[in-house]
């Protein structure tokens, strides 16, 4: 904090709240006293001009004051009763005093009276109507109705003779029918001015009083807080400079929470002086133990199997995986290798918990899971052997959930334990991810004795298996909601086709965990493996290159592997790699080194017009628009051609559905298909 910004003292603070706590409480004050003042007022006045109204009303007769409005004329009653109403007016003091006869929307003025030093332009004349208003709608009419005085007080602020109240009563016949109305009204303009008087000495009264307690207030709090909290911020930010970790110690004295706060910020000084000392060596042992928690993760990652690809010499499988590891170190493994030249082992697994206890297990699992798989056991009794290690070496809570299986590279059998691990992704050529469900069992290590029972599966050329972790199906993103095996399904179905190889279907699943997570770190693990399974049938099978010269060696090992499980190799074998390779090359050609190109090889036992022979059909397949590579072709690319006729019993062209085919046929009897 700098301690040269400016900021207002707390007792100026006080001093503004104060004095503008006594602004409220004397308006507060002069405004109900002023309330109160007007209410007794205008009853006092409103009850005076009722009686006023009452008691002319008793005056009138209410048997004959109707005829005037019916002859307009004036006789010696009328006149005798206009004076009685004078005197009234007079002695009571009332502005108007007046008897009408009330209409449904109107009154008819009777008599309307007039001192004798008042102008009588003012006042109203025998016959004169006045059109009612809200007000005599509102209150003047229900009372007419039920023959009764006024009811409610009535007080006019805004009248030509200023503010005042009004009051009536009632004249009855003889037969108690309402024959005419007396209403008086009284002035207020002597109660206005009383009151504002009133309220300009109260205002007064209070303001002096107001300054008066400010000044008092504001020097008590300078005394007990504003000074008190000036030595301890002082104090405060002194220590907060962090030129001194120094703290004044029984410098206030005041007896009071301000004397115990100083005090706690002295301890809270003294624990930070002594926090500090032992701070830099506790930063040391973190930094060492967040190194050493790097290369242990390190080392756990350079266990797994990192080189891809991981056979570059066997074409009739591929594998593919990665682990991402979480901020917090944990306990996810995969493995694949080689049992035999014909098994393969695949595993992925993970350790319940975190942490380096998680990492070590991991290593431990990782290793009794590959020892015991490596001696050719069946897989069943394996896994028992397997989960018996495990519960004698591990730790009370500790479980391992693992994915456990065997691929016959031959035959594409593949057997295979899921111990408590996810649902397996598994997709058919040309179809659809699908999870192989309800085939989980209990995880390792959980129970010492029992038996797994081992789940199989075909793989034919093309198909396609995809293990993950828990740590991608329960990735969670801001508002809590898991990734989800759904969700998993879904997204790789919908690019499938833009999936053209097994590292890419790995990092699409990284990504969209990532993406979906809103982070690169990781809560969890995110292990994934996919293994796709290349091999045929010994009568048809196919293997998809990059359209590249150089990807031939991958397409001429797949030939070689074909033709020798039909028996058919040597100088056969030769003849037909020399001729697809210049097939393969034509292609290459046509797509421009970009692309990819599906070699077939297709073996028919049964040929009809040759005894004991086979028909062998090798065929180059790839897109693009049709053009005919056997006959436009470039000079120097004829003589290939040329040599694919010689060397084979047929050499065709065919062009359909967008797909551009060379297709290479050779016939062989049964004693050039003996292996040497």
């Amino acid at each position: 904090m700098d301690r040269g910004t400016r900021f207002k003292s707390i007792g100026s603070k006080f001093t503004i709240l104060f004095t503008i706590m006594a602004l409220v409480l004397c308006v507060g004050l002069c405004a109900f006293s002023g309330y109160i003042s007007w209410r007794e007022y205008t009853n006092f006045f409103w009850q005076k001009a009722l009686e006023s109204a009452k008691l002319a009303a008793c005056y009138v007769d209410g048997d004959h004051i109707g005829s005037y409005l019916e002859t307009g004329e004036i006789d010696q009653a009328y006149k005798e009763l206009y004076s009685t109403l004078q005197a009234i007016k007079k002695e009571h003091n009332i502005k108007y005093l007046y008897i009408f006869a009330p209409e449904s929307n109107h009154f008819t003025y009777i008599m309307d009276v007039a001192l004798e030093d008042e102008s009588s332009l003012s006042f109203s004349n025998l016959g004169d109507i006045y059109e009612y208003t809200e007000l005599e709608y509102e209150y003047l009419l229900p009372d007419v109705e039920a023959k009764r005085a006024s009811q409610e007080k009535i007080v006019l602020l805004q009248n030509a003779y200023g503010p005042g109240v009004s009051a009536w009563a009632p004249v009855l016949d003889s037969e108690g029918n309402v024959a005419a109305y007396v209403e008086a009204d009284l002035a207020l303009d002597l109660v206005v001015d009383a009151l504002k008087g009133f309220l300009w000495s109260a205002a007064l009264v209070c303001c002096a009083l107001a300054v008066l307690t400010v000044f008092c207030m504001a020097m008590i709090t300078r005394k007990m807080v504003s000074k008190p909290v000036a030595e301890l911020t002082n104090n405060v930010l002194e220590f907060a400079s962090g030129e001194s970790l120094a703290y004044p110690t029984n410098t206030l004295k005041t007896g009071d929470e301000m004397q115990a706060l100083s005090e706690a910020f002295g301890k809270m000084a003294k624990d930070i002086d002594n926090y500090t000392q032992n701070l830099a060596a506790v930063a040391a042992d973190k930094e060492r133990i967040a190194t050493e928690l790097s290369l242990a993760t390190d080392i756990q990652i350079s266990l797994l199997p990192r080189a891809f690809p991981a056979f570059p010499k066997r074409d009739e499988f591929d594998i593919y995986a990665q682990l991402q590891p979480a901020k917090v170190m944990g306990g996810d493994f995969y493995d694949f290798f080689l049992i035999d030249q014909q098994h393969l082992g695949v595993v992925t697994g993970s350790v319940s918990g975190k942490g380096i206890p998680a990492a070590l297990f991991m290593v431990v699992a990782k290793t009794i899971i590959k020892n015991q798989m490596m001696t050719g056991m069946d897989l069943e009794d394996a896994m028992s052997v397997i989960n018996a290690r495990l519960y004698e070496s591990k730790t009370p809570g500790v479980v391992v959930r693992a994915f456990v299986g065997v691929l016959n590279t031959a035959t594409g059998r593949f057997c295979y334990v899921n111990a408590g691990q996810q649902m397996p992704l598994f997709m058919r050529k040309d179809r659809v991810f699908e999870y192989l469900r309800n085939q989980e069992m209990v995880p390792l290590a959980e129970t010492e004795n029992i038996r797994y029972r081992k789940m199989e599966l075909n793989f034919r050329q093309g198909d396609s298996l995809v293990l993950c972790t828990n740590g991608i199906f329960q990735a969670k993103n801001r508002q809590g909601e898991e990734f989800g095996a759904e969700r998993l399904r879904k997204d790789l179905n919908s690019r499938r086709a833009m999936l053209s190889n097994l590292k890419e279907i790995v990092s699409t699943i990284c990504e969209d965990v990532s993406f979906y997570e809103g982070t690169s770190q990781h809560e969890d693990d995110l292990t994934i493996l996919a293994l796709r399974y290349y091999k045929g049938d010994r009568a048809c099978a196919e293997i998809t290159v990059q359209a590249q010269e150089g990807e031939f060696q991958q397409a001429q090992r797949f030939l070689r592997r074909q033709l020798e499980e039909n028996n058919l190799s040597g100088f056969f074998y030769a003849k037909m790699a020399v001729a697809a390779e210049e097939a393969f090359a034509l292609a290459v050609h046509s797509l421009k080194g970009s692309g990819e190109i599906v070699v077939r090889c297709a073996v028919d036992d049964e040929v009809a017009d040759v005894a004991s022979a086979k028909l062998v059909t090798v065929s180059i397949v790839y897109a693009g628009s049709q053009e005919n590579p056997l006959e436009e072709c470039a000079p120097t690319q004829q003589e290939a051609v040329a040599f694919m006729r010689r060397a084979m019993d047929a050499v065709e062209y065919f062009y359909q559905d967008g797909k551009n085919e060379i297709c290479l046929r050779k016939r062989v009897t049964e004693s050039a298909s003996v292996i040497k």
